[in-house]
């Protein structure tokens, strides 16, 4: 039995199984949202769904590489200093 909270976060291991069901969507050329990826994974997964069904393997890779991104904090991290320098240039212009 699982005794997570509903609210918890999911663990890796149930964002492994996400993304690789994700995935194999996407290489059949369809997909769901509301799954716990990040932007930058579905956004990776978007890119293997509108190429499919013949999807080339470096979007393959990207998706995973994307997924890598997202399990080490990657992601997030460079998200955050999109958004910091963003907040920077806005500050300067004003």
């Amino acid at each position: 039995m699982n005794m997570r909270r509903p609210s918890a976060p999911p663990t890796d291991t149930e964002l492994r199984r996400q993304f690789e069901w994700a995935l194999e969507q996407a290489l059949q050329g369809t997909g769901r949202t509301g799954l716990a990826l990040d932007s930058t994974v579905q956004d990776a997964l978007l890119a293997v769904m509108d190429s499919a069904p013949d999807v080339p393997a470096d979007l393959v890779a990207a998706a995973r590489t994307a997924f890598a991104g997202q399990l080490s904090g990657a992601n997030h991290r460079s998200r955050d200093a999109e958004l910091e320098n963003l907040f920077r240039q806005s500050r300067q212009s004003a």
